[in-house]
């Protein structure tokens, strides 16, 4: 059987954004994992064992020790940062990897994440080759293929590309391969995508500007709290009524987020264009304001944001205009559900003696 815990590579569509929060947690993990893994090693089998040891057989592909080492990496690290968001502290304890997460012990956990990753990599390839797509024998692992796919020979000289950019090119190829031979852009005539548009107000209209008035204050880690309990200070002033331009004039820092943002310093004005390249924390945070509108206090983790909506420009947009991009949202979303069942529906059969022997350290 399959450890519970799965965490899933099949990416889902439409994709949600991610937030600026969360960008900055995972920079923190990244950074911490590396300082880590620098420190602490990474994972061993006691005894020794080849390279070439069968860790499990996953739809009949043998999943080797040499390809279980590369999905061990990553889960590694995704534990190390779920350890690190509960309490960093104690990323430098001796017995880190016997504390628990959720019942399980966290050497068990990295083992358990990297089999799930593996599942989801041998179940993709047995689906390719199920399609007549592709063979075991073409993906990375199979004997010298990494080795000799990271030389990558142009007329310019030998590339030497990283593991993870060699293993990403082939699962985003057979994604590829098979999303078109399973979803055909016939399965959803005209028709149907009108009728996703119907059902979909949100897309009939862009908004194409924001005007904003904006109060913003820095922070440091040892001033955050204060800085906060000014900013919130001022926001109760505002909603009494105070002038925003005033309060801005007085309180708030300078700050130019990004050349693409049209900062008019007399009237204290941001006229924030929103489509991309624009900076993110403002888009995710205010773009979907109303004339009015007043916000706060927001944190994009280096300072605080306190903001009003001076105006909006929406337009208005038609189906034929949308109607390629909801073709590829029915695609994208029609076949995040065959992978993830053809994942799920994947037989696993763990060699236990080998899988025991390795050790998260």
């Amino acid at each position: 059987m399959l450890p519970e815990v799965i965490p899933r590579m099949v990416r889902e569509f439409p994709c949600p954004l991610v937030t600026t929060a969360e960008r900055s947690a995972l920079f923190i993990s990244f950074v911490l994992t590396n300082t880590l893994l620098a420190l602490t090693g990474s994972f061993a089998a006691e005894p020794v064992l080849p390279l070439d040891s069968v860790v499990a057989k996953i739809n009949g592909l043998e999943l080797k020790l040499k390809a279980y080492h590369y999905f061990l990496k990553d889960a590694r690290s995704e534990v190390i940062a779920e350890i690190s968001n509960k309490s960093s502290e104690s990323l430098g304890d001796a017995d880190l990897w016997q504390k628990e997460i959720n019942g399980v012990k966290a050497s068990e956990l990295v083992k358990r994440k990297a089999l799930a990753k593996a599942t989801e990599y041998y179940a993709l390839i047995a689906k390719a080759t199920e399609l007549g797509l592709a063979t075991y024998k073409d993906e990375p692992f199979y004997q010298a293929n990494l080795p000799e796919t990271r030389k990558n020979k142009t007329m310019y000289g030998p590339r030497l590309l990283s593991e993870d950019m060699v293993v990403s090119a082939y699962v985003g190829n057979l994604h590829t391969r098979i999303k078109e031979k399973t979803v055909p852009e016939s399965l959803f005539p005209e028709e149907v995508r009108k009728a996703y548009y119907d059902q979909h107000p949100e897309i009939h209209n862009r908004r194409e500007m924001v005007v904003i008035r904006k109060i913003y204050l820095s922070y440091q880690p040892g001033n955050k709290a204060g800085k906060k309990q000014v900013m919130e200070t001022l926001l109760q002033r505002l909603k009494a009524g105070e002038s925003f331009p005033r309060l801005a004039a007085e309180y708030s820092e300078k700050i130019t987020e990004n050349e693409w943002v049209n900062y008019d310093e007399e009237g204290r004005q941001m006229i924030m264009l929103t489509r991309p390249p624009e900076d993110w924390f403002l888009r995710e945070t205010f773009r979907d304001m109303t004339e009015g509108e007043l916000r706060g206090v927001a944190d994009n983790g280096q300072g605080f944001y306190i903001v009003k909506c001076e105006k909006v420009t929406d337009r208005a947009i038609g189906f034929y205009e949308v109607a390629d991009k909801i073709l590829r949202i029915l695609i994208e979303t029609k076949y995040a559900g065959i992978a993830k069942a053809f994942t799920a529906a994947a037989n696993v059969e763990l060699n236990q003696e080998v899988y025991a022997s390795i050790i998260i350290n």
